[in-house]
């Protein structure tokens, strides 16, 4: 069990260094990933860290190749301290506090907006504006939308919604198909909300000047991760 637990510290200390060797974090962001993973996996287990890890590792593969693609536009900067804290505070809190449903809509989110944006950049078609579909904006703005963006965000809560299918004992009480069932598709919508909450705060209001891309990001999975615990709760 010990060797088991040092492997997998090993595994994530070396993906962290691999992160910012890519410039895909920087080194203040590597470090508070580093610590925020190994806690989470310390303290909560496997699989609670399986999910955070499928994030980093998806949303980073999204991002590199991603910008590779699209030949490095700077649309989109290295992920910094800041990026990192806004995308997962709500996420290791509640795991610190024993919250696992905002845990998994935390990071539903959090990944299906990192898909939607990293990926809808490299729609052939211009996004519209979130609020009036009928307006066409640059590529990258904030509350910009596409089909391939949105198509994205429904793959990257996907994801997490099978993370939390397959490992919902760690989740949850009880075995109860019904249950489990309702557990992932929470997840699924936690993930679609906390995108669509992240477009239209970023147009409303981080466009404006009134909320920095952090707060936004860092609101749009705490009213996911609150979305996936109150349905649960019913």
């Amino acid at each position: 069990m010990v060797f088991f637990e040092l492997a997998i510290v090993l595994f994530f200390v070396a993906f962290a260094l691999f992160l910012l060797f890519k410039k895909a974090f920087d080194v203040y962001a590597t470090v508070i990933s580093l610590l925020m993973g190994i806690f989470i996996f310390k303290y909560k287990g496997f699989e609670w860290f399986i999910v955070l890890f499928s994030f980093l590792v998806i949303g980073m593969f999204c991002t590199y190749f991603g910008r590779r693609i699209r030949k490095k536009t700077s649309a989109h900067k290295t992920r910094d301290f800041d990026n990192v804290i806004s995308n997962g505070l709500v996420a290791f809190t509640s795991a610190l506090f024993n919250f696992p449903y905002i845990y998994l809509g935390s990071i539903s989110a959090a990944l299906a907006d990192t898909m939607s944006s990293e990926i809808g950049m490299l729609s052939k078609k211009k996004p519209v504006s979130i609020l009036n579909p009928g307006k066409k904006v640059s590529t990258g703005a904030n509350g910009g939308v596409s089909g391939l963006g949105f198509f994205a965000a429904g793959i990257g809560s996907l994801i997490i919604a099978t993370c939390a299918y397959v490992f919902y004992s760690s989740f949850m009480s009880g075995d109860l198909l019904d249950i489990r069932l309702k557990l992932t598709i929470c997840v699924f919508l936690g993930g679609i909300i906390g995108t669509i909450t992240d477009s239209i705060l970023g147009e409303v209001l981080e466009n404006k000047k009134k909320m920095t891309n952090g707060s936004v990001n860092f609101i749009s999975t705490l009213i996911a991760g609150l979305f996936v615990h109150l349905i649960m709760m019913i």
